[in-house]
């Protein structure tokens, strides 16, 4: 079959592949370990498996199948190998070093330096740490490709000086802000009008890609709802009526994106009224913190652990992804008594 029959495929990859790599942030951060950077490439592979098994839903055509996903394992080993086989390579041949000075005092700056010296797969060469008084000396020398501040909160004018020389050297600064706490928040920079916003938020904040998920969460449940409603579905829902007195689905309040309460639903696998027996057997739980797990939870139904081990009892979910409560990608939502036990 003439190649071009195919065309339609790469009109349809390549766009996924411009998508799903920033979702899944492979390229946002150079410094992650390769190890890291292939589990969000293997997580950003699978969903784009999902989007082209939806596809595939409405094609009838086996050998469509079979190039997708021989398209998909080639990508995947391409993209694989360049960014641990190919980027090594140029970093250990000094083809992809970057030169950093860092400009700063106290003990922020000896521990960044360290951990720079110790993380070659960086890419990055430490130049030195310097002062203030230094630093326009060590940049009008030459050879310097980043440089790195260190600013507390009584110097952060101090340092206006040198991010213009830096401008004007066309010399990227970064700025290690050593005056916020610790927290898992995301820190962005936004412009306000041409006010500079520095944001920390720890929900997703890019509108584009948030946008591109919904479309792809409101595709893949829809396709999977149908196919899945009449055929696994119908038949667990009919088990579950059969063999335990109770409702066929399980309804609990979870908190959604910025603590919304929603109702999620899930194919009831526990005896009836189980929720009121949660707290009798603490003792069993073998989870630290506020989330609850045990592998012999003794309200769980046989139906309930045959849904469970293969997650059927997950598929009433796919309606509320469709209904925009969650994601396919994230998280699992957790209950309200959890996010209230959570270490403040």
């Amino acid at each position: 079959m003439p190649v071009q029959v195919y065309l339609w495929l790469l009109a349809i990859i390549l766009p996924t592949w411009a998508v799903l790599l920033p979702l899944f942030r492979v390229y946002s951060e150079p410094t992650l370990p390769p190890f890291a950077q292939i589990i969000r490439l293997s997580k950003a592979i699978g969903f784009a498996w999902l989007v082209m098994a939806a596809l595939q839903f409405f094609i009838n055509d086996p050998s469509n199948r079979l190039i997708v996903l021989f398209t998909l394992v080639i990508n995947y080993i391409l993209l694989v190998s360049y960014r641990v086989v190919l980027l090594k390579i140029t970093k250990h041949a000094a083809l992809d070093v970057r030169h950093v000075a860092i400009v700063g005092k106290g003990t922020v700056a000896p521990e960044l330096a360290r951990t720079i010296e110790n993380q070659s797969a960086w890419g990055l060469k430490l130049i030195g740490i310097f002062s203030q008084a230094e630093v326009r000396s060590v940049l009008e020398a030459g050879g310097v490709d980043e440089l790195i501040l260190i600013v507390g909160r009584e110097s952060l004018s101090e340092f206006t000086e040198t991010l213009l020389l830096c401008e004007e050297l066309g010399i990227t600064a970064r700025v290690v802000l050593n005056f916020f706490p610790h927290s898992i928040a995301r820190m962005e920079l936004h412009q306000l009008d041409g006010f500079p916003l520095l944001s920390f938020s720890t929900t997703p904040t890019n509108e584009a890609l948030l946008f591109v998920r919904r479309i792809l969460d409101v595709v893949l449940s829809g396709v999977l709802l149908i196919i899945l409603l009449p055929t696994v579905m119908l038949v667990a829902a009919i088990l579950i009526k059969l063999t335990s007195p109770g409702s066929i689905l399980f309804r609990q309040q979870r908190c959604g994106l910025n603590g919304r309460l929603f109702d999620m639903y899930k194919f009831r696998s526990m005896v009836d009224n189980a929720e009121h027996h949660r707290f009798e057997l603490d003792a069993l739980n073998e989870m630290d913190g506020p989330v609850f797990k045990s592998s012999y939870d003794p309200r769980i139904t046989p139906v309930g652990k045959f849904i469970r081990r293969f997650s059927i009892d997950e598929f009433p979910q796919f309606y509320n992804v469709l209904r925009g409560d969650m994601s396919l990608v994230g998280p699992r939502p957790p209950l309200p008594q959890e996010v209230a036990r959570y270490e403040r």
